[in-house]
């Protein structure tokens, strides 16, 4: 291990962001019926957020493609 990647090994502060997997993960792990829903309502959300982009994108390139 470098010392680089070391240093990052055992972080001060606990993250504020969750990742899409991470949220699935942690979906599986709950107990409480509005605790699995919200974290799913999190995965839709990512979901949209990843459909927005590639929409953008598309439109993106087909606007460079006109000018």
């Amino acid at each position: 291990m470098t010392s680089s990647n070391y240093k990052h090994r055992y972080l001060k502060y606990l993250p504020f962001v969750f990742t899409e997997k991470g949220i699935i993960m942690l979906a599986g792990l709950l107990k409480s019926d509005i605790a699995v829903r919200i974290s799913l309502d999190i995965v839709e959300a990512f979901v949209e957020m990843r459909k927005l982009i590639i929409n953008n994108k598309n439109l993106l390139e087909r606007i460079n493609a006109i000018t």
